[in-house]
């Protein structure tokens, strides 16, 4: 057993929904708000705290890492592939990946930044170049998706402020992004119009304020700037014409001209209120259930 500050303690709770544990780092890293008391019992299995009662989790996010390390190396391939487009400004792990804790029949989910108005045709171009690549991308309704691309959050640089959905859920998923190709310090200006994350995770809000302080953006070359003028004149068609594909089929999808959400289901109303329900059930002494951890897709 071993004690913890009050922020500490909900971040355990939060991380506990995905059944993951933390390290010393990651438990002050992840620190939600910064409110030191009351202080807290949890228990520390090796280097990782948990919740009581909660060692198998320990157990299970140790078992993820060779098959993490694979996809991460698939995730790093695709980066390389999509970086040749010039419209494409940043390629980010995101998901149960950028966490390291991906189990062996998820897929690998990618966080794409687009140059301003050409979101559609770079996602059109996209698919078209990982598949002469042959790399894996999983298809809407596809039930094997196991180390299979899941392109499904796209956002053009002019739409980086994530604020209209301004809950702990989005504020976690956005930190969590691993940028692995970065044109010209796109992930800098993510962190920065997103100033609102610090009210959540301040430690987080400030290292990555930090480690991406330097303004790495470099001058456009003309090649660059020429392409992304032809991509914007075939926009609007090729635009309309996904969405009306995509209208046959949608759920739970946010798409617009500048961003586009492709999500089954919205975490981001389901977590926060699960995350309520189980600091509810521990204030009233009660040994928290799993409503999350066994279906829950980051």
């Amino acid at each position: 057993m071993t004690q913890v500050t009050h922020s500490q303690f909900l971040s355990l709770v939060y991380h506990d929904l995905f059944d993951y544990p933390l390290t010393r780092e990651e438990l002050w890293f992840w620190e939600v708000g910064n409110q030191k008391s009351p202080h807290h019992i949890v228990e520390q299995t090796g280097q990782f705290y948990h919740l009581p009662k909660k060692r198998k989790c320990v157990l299970g996010r140790i078992a993820k890492r060779d098959t993490n390390e694979y996809k991460y190396a698939q995730a790093m391939r695709a980066s390389s592939v999509l970086s040749h487009i010039p419209t494409i400004e940043l390629v980010g792990v995101s998901g149960a990946l950028a966490m390291g804790d991906a189990k062996e029949d998820d897929d690998i989910d990618l966080f794409i930044v687009t140059a301003q108005d050409t979101l559609w045709v770079t996602r059109a171009l996209s698919f078209l170049v990982l598949r002469f690549a042959k790399i894996p991308v999983r298809r809407f309704g596809e039930k094997d998706v196991s180390n299979k691309l899941c392109l499904n959050l796209w956002v053009d640089k002019k739409n980086l402020d994530f604020s209209e959905r301004e809950e702990i859920y989005t504020a976690h998923e956005t930190v969590q992004v691993k940028a692995l190709f970065d044109r010209g310090g796109i992930y800098k200006k993510l962190i920065e119009a997103n100033s609102w994350i610090e009210k959540f995770f301040p430690n987080a809000f400030k290292v990555l304020k930090v480690e991406n302080g330097e303004d790495t953006s470099q001058e456009q070359g003309v090649v660059h700037k020429l392409s992304t003028i032809l991509v914007r004149l075939f926009e609007v068609p090729v635009r309309l014409i996904q969405m009306a594909y995509m209208s046959r089929r949608k759920t739970k999808e946010n798409v617009s001209k500048g961003k586009a959400f492709f999500h089954p289901l919205d975490w981001k109303e389901t977590i926060p209120k699960v995350f309520l329900l189980r600091l509810e059930q521990i204030s009233k002494g009660k040994q928290p259930v799993s409503p999350v951890s066994a279906f829950v897709e980051n």
